[in-house]
């Protein structure tokens, strides 16, 4: 559509499009240069025997023959074909709350533009597509009850009716009554990705060679870069068993406690640039954003949980390694003594994973540790932690090093006066 004004309709006498019928309708819509096409009466499909948005036209001479053979046919404008994006807010699937979270993020600016209210309650908000870009419709395009309709698309026109409710545009937000605005820069960075039959993530994403990093390099900037990567994205997918890596794309959550059927969560962009899933179906509002670190831990604690500064710089750091994308800081850890029980060497080797980490933020520091950490970090319950811990520090393979406020540090090795014991 290259009219980036509303049209002066007032020589016309048309004021708000529901006043119209729908052969009315499409003949004004086409002479603002928008391809148009008819859908089933009192329906979203296309009539019998047509092809859909491929049909669509602004020639007056078959629209006029489209509706004369069938006078009570609904309105599709085919949003590709006129150089339109139409973002369908659907309530029913969450949709509300998702457009109010993207306000929250960017604003409200860029719900001024011409705006139809549906028949089922939802909206569509309608953009000019930027030159030059492919946007695909989709499904949850945009998060949870957000669709797509551009190219391969339509959207239902006013004023036509489903279930016998009519759609009609907002007012003051007609396409004759407000300037159509351009697709917002984030919202096209959204979109401008394949559409949503994208295959799964593979089960390990490897990459050429994790990234030597020096110990203790990795802490406040330098490790927080690391969020805003795609790279660290594609890597992590598969550890949090994310279905997509597209941002803005919704699926079912994957949190401990959420069996939703239909997708509550997606990922987006935050103002800070770093990768953040948000959980529209969160019960408390102030875990409804996480970050990607923050949903790894909860799905090893079982729940869903706010990470203080160093929780989260080691499981952000656990997320590095196990992707692939950093190496772990070399840790002397004492061999362990033969015939350990599995749950021993379970936190054995979690501890060599807690070391690493904790070395890549801080060398040579001691970690914190207790047994409902352990249970997390490592595999086996608290019981097991427990009773491994003890087997570890009877053996040398580790030492208490302080007590801080009901936490045990610990690190590699008897220690220097060789104790052996807890």
């Amino acid at each position: 559509m290259s009219v980036a004004v509303a049209p002066d309709l007032s020589a016309e006498g048309l004021f708000l499009v529901e006043e119209w019928a729908c052969a009315e309708a499409a003949r004004a819509y086409a002479r603002w240069g928008l391809k148009v096409f008819p859908l089933a009466p009192d329906a979203k499909v296309p009539i019998a025997g047509s092809r859909g948005f491929l049909d669509a036209t602004d020639d007056p001479a078959r629209l006029a023959a489209w509706w004369a053979a069938t006078p009570s046919a609904n309105l599709a404008i085919a949003t590709g074909a006129s150089d339109l994006v139409v973002v369908d807010v659907d309530p029913r699937k969450g949709g509300a709350d998702t457009l109010a979270f993207l306000v929250q993020q960017h604003g409200g600016d860029f719900l001024q533009t011409p705006t139809a209210l549906t028949g089922g309650g939802g909206q569509h908000l309608y953009y000019r597509r930027p030159a030059g870009l492919r946007l695909p419709s989709g499904v949850d395009r945009l998060g949870p009850g957000l669709d797509v309709r551009g190219d391969g698309g339509y959207a239902v026109a006013p004023p036509s009716t489903v279930a016998t409710r009519r759609y009609h545009w907002e007012f003051g937000y007609g396409l004759d009554e407000h300037p159509l605005a351009a697709l917002p820069a984030w919202m096209g960075d959204l979109l401008a990705v394949p559409p949503v039959d994208e295959p799964a993530p593979s089960p390990r994403v490897a990459f050429a060679s994790p990234d030597a990093v020096p110990a203790g390099t990795l802490r406040g900037p330098a490790l927080a870069a690391y969020a805003t990567k795609q790279r660290f994205l594609e890597g992590v997918a598969p550890r949090l068993g994310l279905p997509t890596t597209a941002l803005g794309r919704a699926f079912r959550c994957v949190l401990p406690g959420h069996d939703e059927d239909r997708p509550s969560a997606a990922l987006y962009r935050n103002r800070a640039g770093n990768i953040v899933y948000v959980d529209f179906h969160a019960p408390d509002p102030a875990l409804k954003v996480l970050a990607l670190a923050e949903v790894y831990a909860a799905q090893r604690w079982g729940k869903v949980e706010r990470l203080s500064g160093q929780q989260y710089a080691l499981w952000t750091l656990r997320l590095l390694v196990e992707a692939g994308l950093v190496a772990p800081a070399p840790v002397p850890l004492p061999p362990l003594p033969p015939g350990a029980r599995p749950a021993v060497v379970k936190v054995y080797n979690g501890l060599r994973l807690l070391f690493g980490c904790r070395w890549l933020h801080t060398p040579g520091a001691p970690a914190p540790f207790s047994w409902r950490f352990g249970a997390a970090w490592c595999g086996p319950g608290q019981r097991h932690v427990g009773e491994a811990m003890g087997a570890l520090l009877k053996a040398g393979v580790i030492h208490r090093q302080a007590k801080v406020g009901g936490l045990s540090l610990f690190l590699p090795g008897p220690g220097k006066d060789g104790a052996r014991s807890p």
